[in-house]
């Protein structure tokens, strides 16, 4: 599973480092966020948000669930 939304796209040119210091989580742990190995703790999505400049509540469904899509098959 990995979120709906592409983290690596919203980033752009700015540094993983840079992001990862705004929001307080490991540049490691943040690069397996953004690469759909691992999903983010409830409590880092307002600050993901902030320091990606995407709302949070972008990155869940109408039903109050993180928006997430499965892994397409191998």
């Amino acid at each position: 599973m990995r979120l709906v939304c592409h983290l690596r796209e919203i980033r752009g040119k700015r540094p993983l480092r840079e992001i990862a210091e705004e929001c307080g989580i490991n540049r490691g742990t943040l690069s397996m966020i953004e690469n759909g190995v691992h999903l983010p703790k409830n409590e880092d999505l307002y600050a993901m948000g902030m320091a990606y400049g995407a709302p949070p509540t972008k990155w869940y469904s109408e039903l109050g669930l993180l928006a997430l899509q499965e892994d397409p098959p191998e």
